[in-house]
């Protein structure tokens, strides 16, 4: 089975959303088996190669971290000189893979992917069907987002937050809940 025309332009149309707004290229999800569901249609590398090799990685990372006794797996950090490749878990059958050449927001990106991969579990959740083969579709021309009320900016904050934690900054993210308890207890006080 494969997911229905409608769910399928929306799962598109979201990935490229994402390359439309970040530097995140060959954002796709994928199986765990390394089967491309979907992918934004200006995929400037081959996703298909990317696929396949994430694949590979999905199932030694997700055996280390057994062995390890570190859970299931999470997310997948590859970062070279010029860039990196991003892997982050969707739900138990598939994942999301993007990469990039923006060295200097790896945190930033990891942050964003993985707030996608909420919304794209959300749309195969609803879809109710098992994926065994790719789409190839042609979305409508996306719109970009639009941050409109305080729920988006707390989304993103969590985001970052998140971010940090993956990098093993958990510090920083104490710190600065720290700091901004302090400002609203003071702000009260005034």
């Amino acid at each position: 089975m494969t997911l229905d025309e409608r769910t399928a332009k929306r799962l598109v149309r979201m990935l490229q959303q994402i390359e439309d707004t970040t530097k995140l290229e060959g954002v796709a999800v994928i199986t765990r088996d390394g089967v491309r569901v979907a992918c934004a249609e200006s995929a400037s590398v081959d996703v298909d190669v990317i696929s396949t090799a994430s694949a590979a990685i999905i199932n030694t990372s997700e055996a280390t971290a057994m062995q390890l006794g570190h859970g299931s797996l999470s997310e997948v950090i590859i970062k070279g000189n010029s860039g990196y490749l991003l892997i982050t878990r969707v739900d138990d059958e598939h994942m999301m893979v993007a990469s990039s050449r923006d060295i200097v927001r790896l945190g930033l990106n990891l942050g964003i992917l993985k707030r996608y991969s909420r919304s794209v579990a959300e749309l195969l959740a609803q879809s109710k069907t098992k994926i065994t083969a790719p789409l190839f579709t042609t979305p409508p021309q996306p719109s970009p987002p639009v941050p409109t009320d305080r729920e988006e900016a707390v989304s993103d904050k969590d985001a970052i937050f998140e971010a940090l934690r993956a990098l093993g900054l958990e510090d920083a993210v104490t710190e600065i809940r720290a700091q901004s308890k302090k400002r609203a207890e003071k702000a009260e006080r005034i």
